[in-house]
């Protein structure tokens, strides 16, 4: 179904005359051709027929259904698909000029083609290399200026063309008549990979890219005229509309796309070409690939005015999923007004934060006082025979006092702002006071591990102190509906994760300063902001347990508990591979340590319990944990040997 013509253009009659039968005073390519000369006239006499036309015509006599692809280098392109009618052709000029950073002379091949016959971009094969040519990797690197002519190459009208080992980053130039590769060379994953997020999804939708029907190509330009370097274009097919921006040079860019040409020439407006509307209440939305991020400008704006951007060094903005709202009450063009020229990971997540802003506000306020917390905490060196929360040190210092009064009257200002979102009454509820309580207990944690270690050994990695103060304020948020069970979905209401996450990468960078902070600090804010969302949905497992005079803990109903539900899997990194179900290391281990350090939160905070009390459930969840740690590491973290094994042997 597919002919390729290799070297396609010396059978053309333009270079079959200049190689072999040079016009008399032209030198011709071959000299010692020279005598063989012949006029134009006497040529065309003897060859009065393109051979090429003469191929493509009897092709579709013949075999209709088979498509022909001719490389035609020698800046021959245009003339075999738009006179000879080759279907497709090698686009040599696109590999050569974007390496050499020919931008104006690439622009204008653009424009002469669209203004003439857009349909021959259609026909164009784009490529970085091929065997005849260095590697992609040794002409254009790994950097952002492959990722840009690779991004240009998805995305323009015509077909892209990937050469061998290209996205694995082979180095090796592969002849026509290599049967083996005779370099050892190893597939670069991290190439692969970001293909995998930058470049496949563009290939996937080809469909927005491939046709010229819609096809605008803007001239980016600012203050000091056309900035020849940028290529800028949009294309759309049905509702799909797409805009690229990329910068093809070693510099910055910063300037406008509002006025292209389409085909023949046709003028049009940005605005026009991606169907916005005029009105003063619509807001267009896009997501950039790069990045990730969407961005929010009013519709009439980049009617008006198109678009402003500022690109790096090989820059590139590659816009996608443009939609328009409808703003009925503000919301968006409060968000529109807030982001300015800056992304975000979700518009309507920002339209939504924006409606929680007065219950969110304060559960800020509430989560930042964790690094105060943190310097507060005690580090008493031995737990003192006393009952009640705080029967493991002697009472809280004034600086304690200080600042859990501030956590509770935070609490308190929380649960007050929900109460008037919601319009419920939340008058008694006791979550304030409960998160001060949980929180003298928390105070003593250094002090209770200090005196176990001896018994039982420590566990690695240990607990986190922003893990557990995220705990307390969130596992008892259900408090607030008159239910436990209900804390994990107030959470995912309110978005109240996120704040979380954010409070603990803030904390976690400005730890990197501070001389005394790595118990703070987390490793991954993003994991440990799940792992309290995980734990505090497992509180009602965690507390009756506890509650019972004869504290006691079967490993492998910890385990079964753990790793029952979809979100456990998902968290703890269950995955098969092979047939087996492995369990992640980290995570498993990091998820136990501060499971046993909640268990005496839970406990201690039980009225009348004894610093013993407290101390044997600790003393228990660390033997239980440990052994579980050490099952898993003897199994291979294999999941069924987990399960299947009575670890209370160890």
């Amino acid at each position: 179904p597919v002919i390729r013509f290799d070297a396609a253009m010396t059978l053309a009659k333009k270079h079959i005359q200049r190689l072999w039968f040079p016009e008399p005073g032209s030198g011709g390519g071959i000299a010692s051709r020279a005598e063989h000369g012949l006029t134009k006239a006497d040529f065309d006499k003897a060859i009065p027929l393109e051979f090429w036309r003469e191929v493509v015509d009897r092709c579709a006599v013949e075999t209709p259904d088979t498509l022909l692809l001719a490389e035609a280098f020698w800046m021959m392109e245009g003339y075999f698909v738009r006179s000879l009618g080759m279907h497709r052709v090698y686009n040599s000029a696109f590999m050569n000029m974007l390496r050499d950073e020919k931008n104006g002379e690439y622009r204008q091949i653009l424009k002469t083609t669209l203004e003439f016959e857009p349909e021959i971009l259609k026909r164009f094969v784009n490529f970085m290399n091929n065997p005849d040519e260095r590697t992609a990797v040794e002409q254009f690197g790994k950097g952002d200026k492959y990722f840009g002519v690779a991004t240009l190459m998805s995305t323009l009208p015509g077909l892209p063309m990937l050469g061998h080992g290209q996205i694995e980053g082979f180095t090796e130039k592969y002849g026509m008549e290599y049967r083996r590769a005779y370099y050892d060379e190893q597939i670069d994953t991290g190439l692969v990979e970001y293909h995998g997020t930058q470049i496949f999804p563009l290939l996937k939708r080809r469909h927005v890219f491939a046709d010229t029907a819609n096809f605008v190509l803007y001239d980016f330009g600012n203050e000091h005229g056309t900035l020849e370097d940028v290529y800028a274009y949009s294309n759309a097919h049905g509702n799909d509309r797409a805009l690229i921006v990329y910068n093809n040079r070693h510099g910055d860019a910063r300037g406008w796309v509002n006025v292209g040409r389409g085909g023949k020439n046709r003028v049009c407006s940005l605005g026009d070409a991606l169907a916005l509307s005029s009105s003063d209440q619509n807001f267009v939305i896009w997501r950039e690939v790069s990045s990730g991020q969407e961005f929010i400008r009013r519709s009439k704006d980049v009617r008006d005015q198109g678009l402003h951007l500022e690109l790096g060094a090989y820059g590139r903005a590659v816009m996608l999923d443009w939609r328009e709202v409808h703003d009925f009450d503000g919301r968006y063009a409060r968000v529109a007004d807030a982001l300015g020229s800056r992304g975000c990971s979700s518009i309507e997540n920002e339209v939504h934060n924006l409606r929680l802003r007065p219950v969110l506000g304060p559960w800020r306020e509430l989560i930042a006082l964790f690094p105060k917390l943190y310097e507060a905490r005690s580090l008493a060196d031995a737990p003192k025979a006393k009952t009640g929360a705080m029967a493991a040190s002697s009472d809280p210092p004034a600086a304690q006092q200080k600042i859990l009064g501030e956590v509770e009257a935070c609490a308190k200002t929380f649960a007050d702002a929900l109460e008037a979102f919601t319009g419920r009454n939340l008058a008694g509820v006791p979550y304030a006071r409960r998160v001060r309580r949980e929180l003298e207990v928390a105070m003593t944690l250094p002090a209770r591990a200090a005196k176990l270690k001896p018994v039982v050994g420590q566990l690695e990695p240990e607990f986190s102190f922003a893990v557990v103060y995220g705990w307390i304020c969130s596992h008892a948020l259900g408090l607030l509906e008159g239910d436990l069970a209900l804390s994990v979905p107030i959470m995912d209401e309110y978005g109240l994760t996120r704040v979380l996450e954010e409070q603990l990468r803030t904390s976690s960078d400005a730890s990197d300063e501070g001389a005394d902070s790595g118990a703070f600090r987390s490793g991954d804010p993003s994991w440990d902001a799940g792992l309290v969302r995980y734990l505090a949905a497992r509180d009602e497992a965690l507390r009756p347990a506890i509650k019972t005079s004869a504290f006691t803990l079967e490993p492998d109903v910890l385990v079964r508990d753990l790793t029952g539900d979809v979100d456990a899997q998902t968290f703890l990194g269950i995955n098969r591979h092979d047939g087996v179900t492995y369990i992640n290391k980290d995570a498993l281990e990091r998820t136990l340590a501060n499971l046993s350090a909640l268990s005496m939160v839970v406990a201690g905070d039980e009225p009348g319990r004894k610093a013993a009390q407290v101390e044997a459930v600790g003393a228990r969840y660390l033997e239980v944990v440990r052994a579980i740690a050490v099952k898993a590491a003897l199994g291979g973290y294999k999941l069924e040997a987990l399960l299947g094994a009575n670890v209370r042997t160890l």
